[in-house]
């Protein structure tokens, strides 16, 4: 029985699955990667959002929560599998061939090569994180980019930066001398991983050299629009922002972006 409320993998609940007995688990959270009805009982839960600043936790644009089991659905798990013998067979024989199958070094090793073989496939993205438990800590040095940087920002405070990462991303090729610096904002909104999924679909399969920064405050934001070459706008304020430290401006558009890449001057503007 392990009814958590946050897990980062389950190593005890493998384990016993591997031993061939019944598990109880959280519905939520980390066992689900291993863990179905099939082969547990899952205990319901709800997930509690953790107030900013607490403990020691660093600041996150996604945010933290765990998962409350529910305590009805956890007292019914256990009386089902204390009274029902076949029950506690068939869920343990089915965990153990889950785990043997699944998590047992022959097939981590597989899947860990598969996952290479996909990312070799694909460009080389560099991904950097400010220190969150520096928050006065400049932004890290721009050392590792070609010729010209192009920012973009991301996040919930950046509406329009689906366009801008769309622009970047159409237009910028491998052969191009530009690395696109992708500023995920630390803006305290909620939506920090679908930001970074949304990322993925625009940037994944894209030629174009990229540079992530996650986790950027004001400061962050600041010092990369002072040292990039240029930024793309879809957002009035932060074509304000650009304004004030007198960075160059791309409309987020394919042609513009394009036109910018090829050193084009009505590209570019005077902030």
């Amino acid at each position: 029985m392990h009814p958590y409320r946050g897990e980062g993998f389950g190593m005890p609940i493998a384990e016993a699955m591997a031993s061939g007995l019944p598990v109880v688990v959280t519905d939520d959270g980390a066992a689900r990667d291993f863990c179905d009805e099939t082969v547990a009982l899952l205990v319901r839960s709800r997930r509690v959002a953790i107030p900013p600043g607490s403990g020691d936790l660093p600041s996150s644009s996604a945010g933290y929560w765990f998962a409350e089991p529910d305590v009805d659905s956890l007292v019914t798990h256990l009386r089902r599998i204390v009274e029902d013998g076949e029950l506690r067979a068939s869920l343990g024989a089915a965990g153990r061939a889950r785990v043997l199958a699944q998590l047992d070094w022959t097939a981590i090793a597989g899947q860990a090569a598969q996952r290479l073989q996909a990312l070799a496939a694909r460009p080389a993205r560099r991904v950097l994180a400010a220190d969150p438990y520096r928050p006065d800590a400049p932004p890290h040095p721009l050392d590792d980019t070609r010729s010209r940087t192009l920012l973009v920002v991301a996040g919930e405070g950046h509406p329009g930066w689906p366009r801008a990462a769309a622009a970047a991303a159409a237009a910028i090729g491998a052969d191009d001398d530009v690395t696109v610096v992708v500023a995920v904002a630390d803006d305290g909104a909620p939506s920090g991983e679908a930001t970074l999924a949304a990322l993925e679909d625009h940037f994944g399969s894209a030629a174009a050299d990229v540079l992530v920064e996650l986790g950027a405050d004001d400061g962050v934001l600041a010092g990369l629009l002072v040292r990039c070459d240029a930024t793309v706008v879809a957002d009035p304020g932060w074509a304000s922002a650009a304004a004030r430290c007198g960075t160059a401006t791309v409309a987020a558009d394919a042609r513009a972006v394009a036109a910018w890449v090829r050193g084009g001057a009505a590209a570019d503007r005077a902030a």
